[in-house]
């Protein structure tokens, strides 16, 4: 889970070294926001990639491996080893999930930002008159 969580980490710092380097170089709001956006989902895509691929191979509710009758479960240690490998796959599949969601949350919270700010930057030009289209001379409109 530690290598796991190395892996987030250095996803994340790309992903903030790339987020300062459109800020730096683009210099129009709306592409910015929206490569902002391309880059959250990027780091979204790959940050899930990774979690997917740390989740437990075998399924917490699945039937591979459980007993199939009381006689296999009468000795306390077989009942012991089974109880504990189903409690380390869900433990280890409830801290994915966890991650999961906060991840979603702080992806949509900035795309979310990202877009409101792009919105505003927009509606500001065009209250200012930066927007309105002026007639050629020679043309009727």
């Amino acid at each position: 889970m530690a290598a796991t969580l190395i892996i987030l980490l250095i996803i994340g710092t790309g992903g903030l070294v790339w987020a300062f380097h459109i800020r730096a170089r683009e210099k129009n709001k709306l592409k910015r926001a929206i490569k902002g956006v391309l880059m959250l989902t990027t780091c979204l895509q790959a940050s899930s990639f990774v979690l997917l691929a740390s989740l437990p191979q075998t399924s917490s509710l699945g039937s591979f491996g459980k007993p199939l009758s009381t006689f296999d479960v009468q000795d306390p240690q077989k009942l012991l080893e089974y109880l504990q490998l189903y409690n380390e796959s869900l433990v280890q599949t409830i801290i994915i999930m966890r991650i999961v969601i906060i991840l979603l949350l702080f992806v949509l919270g900035g795309a979310l930002s990202l877009c409101y700010r792009a919105l505003r930057d927009v509606q500001a030009a065009l209250e200012s008159g930066v927007g309105e289209r002026k007639p050629s001379p020679g043309r009727l409109d």
